[in-house]
């Protein structure tokens, strides 16, 4: 009996493995760190990784990309709004007011055409609407005018809109992932512009992809990241410029 019930204690008291996938590098054994983005990814016991979203790239490579900022524990960038900070791993806006947005204004990131990646975190959702948080793109100091890519997870829908001096214009949107597709707590999403043309996805929601959008309004500006009556983390922000 003694032996019994110690070993009911022994298995009430074991504690199951913690899943690193998508968590801040550095990482246990299973899992490597992927330096793009600073995530650890599942590998499959040979050292390759595991085919997960989160180790996929959802928008493809441009030939010749090179990376020109990553976000490293300095938090210098410019806000319209809200209450921006930084951590050593992340950025964060505690404020859950609407049309919110931050970026680093660096002259060599006033350009044209670049690819931007950064894990993000809902931490406080306002109310009314459909609060929402994504990457920025093209910003000015000017003011209002950028793009943005925005996720939504009360309408589960991914869009980009072009915020200048007449209003918000959706120029592009996804479809609604589906009601039974569950939304993870963390993820990667991805935005582009090359050109005329914008396009953003969510590596973990195969439905959230908005690609090949043209409009030619924004001609340059900075990259950064945008809330809209939410509160929220992000992470792994890296900016890769395109030729």
């Amino acid at each position: 009996m003694r032996a019994l019930a110690l070993c009911s204690v022994v298995m009430a008291c074991s504690v199951p493995d913690v899943s690193l996938e998508g968590k801040q590098c550095p990482c246990t054994d299973g899992y490597v760190c992927d330096t793009l983005t600073n995530r650890c990814l599942q590998t499959n016991g040979d050292g390759g990784v595991l085919d997960t979203p989160a180790a996929t790239q959802c928008l493809p490579t441009v030939a010749g990309e090179t990376e020109l900022y990553r976000y490293a524990g300095t938090f210098d960038w410019a806000n319209q709004g809200g209450i921006w900070s930084g951590t050593a791993t992340e950025i964060h806006q505690t404020d859950r007011m609407g049309d919110t947005y931050a970026y680093r204004t660096a002259v060599d990131l006033n350009i044209a055409n670049y690819h931007v990646i950064s894990s993000m975190r809902e931490t406080a959702q306002g109310n009314g609407g459909a609060p929402a948080l994504g990457i920025v793109l093209r910003a000015s100091l000017a003011g209002t005018p950028r793009y943005r890519c925005m996720w939504s997870s009360d309408q589960r829908a991914l869009y980009i809109q072009r915020e200048d001096s007449g209003g918000s214009t959706v120029i592009g949107a996804a479809a609604t992932v589906p009601a039974t597709a569950t939304l993870p707590p963390v993820f990667t999403m991805e935005a582009g512009t090359n050109g005329a043309s914008l396009s953003c996805c969510i590596r973990e929601l195969p439905q959230a992809r908005v690609t090949d959008v043209n409009d030619t309004a924004i001609t340059m500006g900075y990259p950064g990241l945008e809330t809209d009556r939410k509160a929220a983390a992000f992470g792994s922000f890296v900016v890769l410029k395109r030729p």
